[in-house]
């Protein structure tokens, strides 16, 4: 037993377990004990209160009538027996007849103060003798609790004791023996051993109904162990396959055109094939020769992105990246411009650093120059056909601006017949038509006389070179005309002066008189294309008809045409009214 016991100590958890058994019961039954001692102090606490009631309701008649028959004798009898009350420790009477008498002692602490005055009744008259008080403390009670409490709190922590050690005892037998039992067995367990089977003390013969939660523990790393010896078998199998296809792979490459490689990050060495050292054009002896290799391999890069490359294969051998895969470009140990597609794969790690670098490598330098080569006959062949489009684009464009300029001398030149037949013909009309205007009525006497006007610019002066903006603001000026004018500094251009006139007068002029429009005109020459736009702003009184009359219209898009190869837009927006006249200046 006293093993036992010392087996139950001598485990943490033990100690652990009754220091908190202990200290879960302290306070726990200090709080019921608490309330249950604050409860009986509030109990006897009212009881010493009712006693002060009875005994008022008990002595007051009997004080009354000492008092009223002057018996001080038996006055102070009663007083004394007022003591023999629990907590009453002082008592005083104040009478006129007897004074001032009191018996018993004065409390420390007075917890008690009861006061009532003694009447003397007698056929319904009340005389008043004297006024009693009464003086006394809880000291006698409050030592009755502490007694109880120490008594209490004493049975409490045997009781405490007794039942943790038993707890204790128990939870070795059932638990923390079993605990050591399979810590020991961990310790002593190694992947090199892994023979040694487990088992719980006295458990193995427990029927499979009755066993508990540590028997399943056991069971499961018994299993785990089982599985691990069956791991170890499957990994010693996978080795030895490992190592049949690692040998098989290596007959496999060197019968490949790619280039393979170990780099021995430790020794600072390289074990390649035939295929590696060929596509460097150097040898295996050589390699080794040289101090670190790969170093010296890196600084034959010779392409844009060599410095990128170089940086990224030394964070691989600082254990930052694990893969680096791309296209190398770089300069073979006999002088020749090579290209790569290389991949760096660290496959051995010691302390989060590589110790082992595979590199694969494949030569597309053929590949590479072939593609080259081809590339630049594309480009030739490429900027022959450019070369051959511009000749024939320049050659079309040659021929197009020919085409124009003979179709616009053509017109020119059948315009010009057609005016020099023009005049001989008008000189016949026109004196007739004068002569009809003369004798017309008002309404017809007006497009007769603008078929005339048109006539005469037709018949008129040839051609002059003149600044149109120029002629445009003099003639203006002279017609009084408050036409706002838009237009550029200078324009020289060579034209009939009669033909402007006519349009100013009976586009712009007449049409601005005749109603309270406002007149506008606007220059503007966009590359080689002359706009001329009149514009007549509605006034307060829009005009229920177009200011131009068709007639009107039509007679100045025929002058237009005939003269200078142009055409007028009419617009009509109920507001604004707008004639622009274009023209491209080659024609003139």
């Amino acid at each position: 037993m006293i093993e036992q016991f010392s087996a139950a100590f001598g485990t943490r958890i033990g100690r652990q377990l009754l220091s908190y058994l202990l200290l879960a019961n302290f306070l726990i039954a200090m709080l019921s004990y608490g309330w249950i001692l604050i409860d009986d102090y509030q109990r006897g606490t009212q009881r010493l209160q009712n006693n002060l009631v009875k005994l008022e309701a008990s002595y007051e008649n009997s004080l009354a009538i000492s008092l009223w028959n002057f018996d001080a004798e038996q006055l102070r009898t009663q007083l004394e027996g007022m003591l023999n009350f629990d907590g009453v420790e002082y008592i005083a009477i104040d009478s006129a007849d007897f004074g001032y008498i009191e018996t018993g002692l004065k409390p420390g602490e007075i917890d008690i103060r009861h006061q009532f005055e003694v009447y003397y009744e007698e056929k319904g008259n009340q005389t008043f003798l004297a006024t009693l008080t009464i003086l006394g403390s809880y000291e006698q009670l409050r030592q009755q609790l502490e007694t109880r409490a120490f008594n209490m709190l004493l049975v409490q922590l045997c009781q405490t004791i007794a039942i943790s050690l038993i707890l204790l005892l128990l939870i070795h037998h059932l638990i923390t023996r079993h605990i050591r039992s399979l810590s020991d067995w961990a310790r002593t367990f190694s992947i090199q051993t892994p023979d040694h089977p487990v088992a719980l003390q006295h458990r193995s013969r427990v029927a499979p109904e009755k066993r508990d939660e540590l028997d399943a523990l056991a069971f499961a790393i018994e299993q785990m162990r089982q599985s691990l010896l069956s791991d170890m078998q499957l990994r010693d199998q996978a080795r030895i396959e490992l190592e049949d296809t690692h040998n098989h792979l290596n007959m496999a490459i060197e019968n490949t055109t790619m280039g393979f490689c170990r780099y021995l990050v430790r020794e600072d060495r390289m074990e390649t094939n035939r295929n590696f050292c060929y596509q460097l054009r150097t040898d295996q002896e050589a390699l080794n020769r040289i101090d670190n290799p790969l170093h010296a391999i890196l600084e034959r890069l010779n392409s844009d992105t060599g410095v990128e490359q170089r940086e990224r294969v030394y964070q691989l051998l600082q254990g930052r990246i694990k893969r680096v895969q791309g296209k190398f470009s770089l300069l073979k140990f006999n002088g020749q411009e090579g290209v790569f597609d290389i991949s760096f794969q660290a496959i051995r790690f010691h302390n989060n650093r590589p110790e082992e670098v595979l590199i694969c490598s494949v030569d597309h330098t053929a590949e590479y120059y072939a593609r080259k080569q081809l590339q630049e006959l594309n480009l030739r062949m490429e900027t022959a056909l450019r070369q051959q489009q511009d000749e024939f684009q320049h050659l079309g464009l040659v021929q197009s601006s020919d085409l124009d300029r003979l179709r616009r001398e053509c017109d020119h030149l059948r315009h010009q017949m057609a005016n020099r037949q023009r005049p001989s013909l008008l000189s016949l009309v026109t004196p007739s038509l004068e002569t009809a205007a003369k004798a017309a009525e008002p309404t017809l006497a007006a497009p007769l006389n603008v078929t005339i006007h048109a006539f005469n610019v037709l018949t008129g002066p040839a051609k002059q070179s003149v600044d149109l903006v120029q002629f445009i603001q003099r003639y203006l000026t002279r017609a009084k005309s408050t036409a706002a004018l838009t237009t550029p500094l200078s324009l020289i251009i060579d034209v009939k002066l009669a033909l402007i006139e006519f349009l100013l007068e009976h586009l712009l002029i007449k049409p601005s008189r005749k109603s309270d429009a406002t007149p506008a005109l606007a220059l503007a020459l966009h590359n080689q294309t002359l706009s001329m736009t009149v514009a007549l702003r509605a006034g307060t009184q829009p005009p229920p008809h177009a200011p131009w009359p068709l007639l009107l219209q039509g007679i100045c898009e025929e002058i237009v045409d005939m003269e200078i190869n142009g055409h007028i837009l009419w617009t009509d927006d109920s507001s604004c009214f707008t004639a622009t006249i274009k023209l491209n200046l080659e024609d003139l």
